[in-house]
């Protein structure tokens, strides 16, 4: 699977933003939720046959979950990233779309948790359901969608469309690749696990293990960005962009200093027009 691929001609998108996004949003919504849910019955059946049933019942959330899900959400993911190759090529792309196929993995396991606590309480299926849509909402953040957004960076990795192929050695690809997608699992396991007993050890292990990748990952977004304007300065389209303008795109404190810059030279309307230079300087970058 891995070889070193050109960039492709068209780095930007070919379809409507909204319209990927509920594409993303669809795949994790609709086939890995399908998937996860036989396939999780299966492999509890399996773990069945060499546990004894006080530790299956502790233990077959984060036996099953990490395994089946992430597979299934990957799955899904995979096949946009194949489909759609000239346009996910980049690290930050295949993050992102990871990131809405398991938010809309994450929408509807809510819904079906959330329903099945209506049809079960005691008091009412309103108490059922509210109860428990409050408690998954609160513990959304080291959810699905960054579970599946590392695991997504990952098999991009492993393809040859990935644009930053000529930069990344084989051993590092695989390395990366694995990484990520251990830590996507692991961050479910420690998620489903009975221990530790504390939601906010688990809080704090899993946001360490996504902020760690995630600045890592955007770390080489930023050579990216950096190389694509040194080897195209002089050529169009960056060769109508002024220096400055281009000079600023290399990281958000880049960015960010030259919009303060303007302010002081010209006021909110100069910072309002830099930063609308730097949108349009990287909507060309990016083409």
């Amino acid at each position: 699977m891995l070889a070193d691929a050109a960039l492709p001609e068209s780095s930007w998108y070919t379809v409507e933003d909204d319209e990927q996004v509920d594409i993303a949003t669809a795949e994790g919504n609709r086939l890995s939720v399908v998937m996860s849910m036989n396939g999780n019955g299966a492999m509890e059946r399996l773990w069945g046959r060499v546990l004894d049933p006080d530790t299956l019942a502790a233990w077959a959330p984060a036996l099953t979950a990490p395994i089946i899900e992430e597979s299934s959400k990957g799955l899904c993911a995979t096949l946009i990233l194949v489909l759609c190759a000239s346009v996910y090529h980049r690290i930050s792309h295949a993050l992102l779309l990871g990131m809405f196929v398991g938010f809309g993995f994450d929408i509807s396991e809510d819904l079906s948790y959330a329903t099945s606590s209506a049809i079960y309480s005691l008091d009412s299926d309103l108490a059922g359901a509210g109860v428990n849509l409050v408690g998954r909402i609160i513990t959304a953040i080291p959810a699905h969608w960054a579970y599946t957004g590392l695991f997504t960076v990952g098999v991009l990795l492993l393809l040859p469309s990935f644009a930053g192929g000529d930069h990344w050695s084989r051993g590092r690809r695989l390395a990366v690749a694995a990484a990520l997608i251990f830590s996507a699992v692991f961050m479910h396991f420690i998620w489903n696990a009975p221990v530790p007993d504390s939601v906010l050890a688990k809080f704090a292990i899993n946001l360490v293990v996504f902020f760690t990748a995630a600045l890592l990952l955007i770390r080489d977004e930023r050579d990216l960005v950096r190389r694509r304007i040194s080897a195209g300065r002089s050529v169009e389209p960056l060769s109508a962009i002024e220096d400055d303008v281009l000079d600023s795109l290399g990281s958000w404190r880049d960015r960010r200093r030259f919009r303060r810059q303007a302010r002081r030279d010209g006021g909110r309307k100069a910072k309002k027009a830099a930063r609308q230079r730097q949108r349009a300087a990287l909507d060309l970058l990016n083409q």
